[in-house]
């Protein structure tokens, strides 16, 4: 009987993609999509040293793609943030999914989305419904 072999740090699950980095006008994008923990945590790390290293403007994660994420995740991204912040930089979040709306909400890291704009009104909805959910049904009653 064969065993399946787990993917190495370079290869990415079926439900995982590699982190995207791109530039937008002065910020720096860094881009997850699927799920994203402890095994992809080290290419995050990369991804987002890599938006640091595109100029002296901010870095922006764009979450919109998450399916899942844990908090190998979240350390990463705060850290990046800490590190940007010495050097009077930001890191913001983008358009977070649903998923990943209530792990930010758990670890309470929602005041780092951007303010939504033309751009991002698509999310919308789906961030409200995840606002919602997270809503104990007695207080939602009790309103």
């Amino acid at each position: 009987m064969a065993l399946a072999r787990s993917p190495s740090w370079d290869e990415a699950a079926p439900n995982e993609q590699a982190p995207e980095v791109w530039r937008e006008g002065r910020q720096a994008v860094v881009s997850l999509r699927g799920e994203h923990d402890l095994s992809t945590a080290p290419a995050l790390a990369a991804a987002l040293a890599e938006a640091s290293a595109l100029g002296a403007g901010d870095v922006v994660v764009d979450l919109s793609g998450v399916l899942f994420m844990d908090a190998a995740v979240i350390k990463e991204i705060v850290d990046r943030r800490e590190g940007l912040h010495l050097g009077s930089r930001t890191l913001t979040l983008r358009a977070p999914s649903p998923s990943a709306w209530r792990v930010l909400e758990l670890c309470d890291l929602t005041g780092m989305v951007e303010p939504l704009d033309d751009r991002h009104v698509h999310v919308l909805p789906r961030i409200m419904s995840a606002v919602v959910r997270s809503v104990p049904w007695h207080r939602a009653q009790a309103s």
